[in-house]
């Protein structure tokens, strides 16, 4: 078993792992931490980075007012896709993420959703910024701009996303998307 040491930081309430450009092992690379402390204090809550895209897939957030599930379907001829997505969409219902965000400021924020006709979506944060938009749909799962988020602060945060207005029925939720604006 041959093994490096790895360098880290701490940024803010993150841990900051430096790792190498190229895997070491081809097939399985292995990071072993080792603490000083027996109890680790572990955040699940999905990071926000603040030089990286983030996807929110619908299936790391909780749905309320909507119906989360799995879908199948063959684009063309043998070819299978498959999403989970949050559809079915009731007054207020809404997804919602729990999130760290590792630098406040200012991000992208973009939806992948289908449907018919002009969707309104609306994406809320815990910090009581709103981001409402209208857009057209397609019967195929595409990326959209919204808008610009704004974290005024670093740390756990809540996203939420609803549909206001729309074929509630036809209107397919698939992740959300948060991209550093530098």
């Amino acid at each position: 078993k041959k093994s490096s040491p790895l360098k880290f930081s701490k940024a803010k309430d993150w841990l900051v792992i430096d790792v190498p450009y190229k895997a070491p092992d081809e097939l399985i690379s292995v990071i072993e931490v080792q603490l000083k402390t027996s109890e680790p204090i572990v955040e699940t809550n999905i990071g926000i980075y603040p030089n990286v895209p983030t996807r929110l897939l619908t299936e790391f957030g909780e749905a309320e007012g909507a119906e989360q599930k799995n879908m199948r379907w063959m684009e063309k001829f043998g070819e299978w896709k498959h999403a989970n997505q949050v559809s079915d969409w009731e007054e207020n219902g809404t997804v919602t993420w729990e999130v760290n965000v590792q630098e406040a400021g200012y991000y992208y924020l973009d939806l992948e959703y289908k449907g018919e006709g002009r969707l309104v979506w609306k994406t809320t944060t815990d910090e009581g910024i709103k981001i409402q938009n209208q857009q057209a749909a397609t019967d195929k799962y595409a990326y959209r701009r919204m808008g610009i988020l704004e974290f005024k602060t670093a740390g756990n945060h809540t996203i939420k996303t609803s549909l206001i207005e729309g074929d509630a029925q036809t209107s397919s939720l698939k992740s959300i998307k948060i991209l550093p604006i530098k």
